[in-house]
């Protein structure tokens, strides 16, 4: 197997626990068609000390919740010239409490109106040490939904 024919397919410099991780490189077709190999074959090389570093790292387990998880859905209008970046970055810094999971579900752009689209987001709730209420998840809710229209420029769709 010769490296002399080898091309770097991709490059990644991602930080995982402040370790870099190794860069993967695709075998040129010419190496492999001698081996009879069909798919490409990719190769990675890894500084063994990292890793060991990682693997004596302290690990911190924390137990799943035993409670149940509620889901409530917002749907929200929003202008096409706001960044879908700036509306993760506002719901992130506003989550509201007991918000363990968030995420974009739907997004529908009409033909009638071009200048916004519809976005619907679900916010799964939880609590580790009870259950939470509809109540109490219905005001949170609510609340971090109005927070949401005054702190970006959109708005809830008519019914």
């Amino acid at each position: 197997f010769s490296t002399s024919h080898l091309k770097v397919a991709q490059k990644r410099s991602d930080k995982t626990q402040n370790v870099l991780a190794a860069p993967f490189e695709q075998a040129h077709p010419v190496t492999t068609h001698n081996e009879s190999w069909d798919e490409a074959v990719f190769y990675a090389s890894f500084d063994i000390s990292q890793l060991l570093k990682l693997s004596q790292q302290k690990k911190i387990y924390k137990t799943f919740s035993r409670h149940p998880t509620i889901r409530r859905d917002l749907t929200l209008l929003i202008p096409n010239n706001l960044s879908f970046q700036e509306i993760k970055r506002t719901f992130f810094k506003y989550k509201p409490k007991f918000c363990v999971d968030l995420y974009l579900f739907d997004c529908f752009e009409d033909t009638v109106c071009k200048d916004e689209k519809s976005l619907s987001f679900a916010l799964i709730y939880q609590a580790d040490d009870r259950n939470l209420s509809d109540q109490e998840i219905n005001k949170i809710h609510n609340k971090f939904s109005l927070l949401i229209t005054q702190k970006l420029p959109v708005k809830f769709p008519r019914k």
